[in-house]
């Protein structure tokens, strides 16, 4: 509502946004809120607690409460130390080891890869480049998203990753768990993670 009043309008509710500053009083009017209850969503209208309360305060004392603080008020700092701090979908540890960001990445590999599976078995079902295809678009896709950082993690971390490739790889081909992975790669077609780092 402020916003539409021209300037001289804004430049009125400044003068006496500034007046109560310097007279350290706010006026009453600013303070009150007036109740109204709104209905939740698919809630019987006849008990009390299907109601949502919102306050409706003055227009003029919200930017008020909000632009400025008194010297003497000493602002509190809002910003909380995270553990595992997400960036960019990617979750770091206070080593920067990645430890925990492997652990989520797994996780959501091992539901992927679960879903391709449903899709062959030894007797029917998708053919070896179909589930290549599948594995590349849905589940290297995710692998691939933050190779810059898994190459500064430790050898560990990595091995952690190249297991689920080739978890994956032995079921793409159909191979046993003592075939070599190596071999798997190259029915595949599929490079192993650490020439992509």
């Amino acid at each position: 509502m402020l916003q539409q009043h021209g300037s001289t309008g804004k430049l009125f509710f400044l003068s006496i946004i500034n007046q109560s500053w310097k007279q350290g009083r706010i006026s009453r009017a600013w303070k009150n809120a007036h109740i109204v209850p709104i209905l939740k969503k698919d809630k019987d209208p006849k008990e009390l607690k299907s109601y949502r309360p919102i306050s409706l305060t003055s227009c003029i004392g919200k930017p008020k409460s909000y632009k400025a603080k008194p010297k003497h008020q000493a602002i509190k700092p809002t910003a909380k130390k995270e553990e595992h701090p997400n960036y960019l979908g990617v979750q770091l540890g206070p080593r920067l080891n990645l430890k925990k960001h492997v652990a989520n990445l797994k996780r959501k590999i091992m539901k992927r890869l679960s879903l391709i599976k449903r899709l062959a078995s030894t007797s029917w079902g998708s053919d070896m480049d179909t589930l290549r295809s599948l594995y590349l678009g849905c589940v290297r896709s995710v692998l691939d998203y933050n190779l810059c950082l898994q190459a500064s993690s430790s050898k560990t971390v990595q091995c952690e990753i190249d297991r689920v490739q080739n978890h994956a790889l032995r079921f793409i081909c159909g191979g046993m768990r003592s075939t070599p992975t190596a071999a798997c790669e190259i029915h595949a077609r599929i490079e192993p993670l650490g020439l992509r780092r």
